[in-house]
């Protein structure tokens, strides 16, 4: 993630997942992350 090597280390982060529907199944899904809140950790 940004460009950094996986080193193992654990990141806490808050985010929203939307979902969007038509009839039954899942449509459409979007994901939102406090990616500065995630790069200030790594």
């Amino acid at each position: 993630m940004f460009g950094l090597p996986a080193i193992g280390r654990r990141a806490q982060f808050t985010g929203n997942v939307f979902y969007e529907f038509l009839d039954e199944p899942i449509r459409n899904v979007w994901s939102i992350i406090d990616q500065p809140a995630i790069a200030a950790q790594l």
